[in-house]
């Protein structure tokens, strides 16, 4: 005599479960589908991102240039100098010592540095710049896959850097 056995649901010894090979390759598609979307703006992410970090920086380092100037009751001269991917920025006394550690940042291949002659930007023992086009804004202008960074000096040395090629931040 046979008897019958009800469906369960479980499964049975022997029997194979998982995915196929068709699924995985769906899924794998899908996958790849959205990282090549999502590349062009994690690439324009990172080159803003490393540009806007890198002027910041400067900007930050530029105040203290202006503040080390007051305290040690002398003249900075800042230098700006952008060979290929390197920028280095000397800060220097009148007699060529060195008041602060230099700065030097890699940036983007692609990043064009333009500054407002001269090229050198001076503060002198109270703070002020000395220099540069007369009660105008001394700029320094970073340029990277479209993107536009300034940092301006005005005549009282007030630094200040914002995204656009004026060096006035409101």
């Amino acid at each position: 005599m046979k008897t019958l056995t009800r469906n369960t649901g479980v499964p049975r010894a022997g029997s194979e479960s998982g995915m196929t090979l068709i699924e995985l390759m769906v899924v794998g598609a899908i996958i790849a589908i959205a990282v090549a979307l999502g590349m062009p703006n994690y690439r324009l992410w990172t080159t803003k991102f490393q540009l806007k970090e890198g002027v910041a920086e400067l900007h930050t380092t530029m105040s203290l240039a202006r503040m080390a100037a007051m305290n040690q009751n002398t003249s900075v001269t800042v230098t700006p100098v952008l060979a290929g991917t390197q920028l280095n920025v000397a800060f220097t006394n009148p007699t060529g010592g060195i008041v602060l550690a230099p700065f030097v940042k890699t940036v983007n291949a692609t990043t064009v540095m333009t500054t407002t002659p001269p090229n050198t930007i001076t503060f002198n023992s109270m703070g002020l710049r000395v220099g540069g086009p007369a009660g105008a804004l001394q700029t320094i202008v970073f340029t990277s896959n479209g993107l536009v960074y300034s940092i301006g000096v005005n005549p009282a040395g007030k630094v200040r850097w914002c995204p656009n090629n004026s060096g006035v931040c409101q």
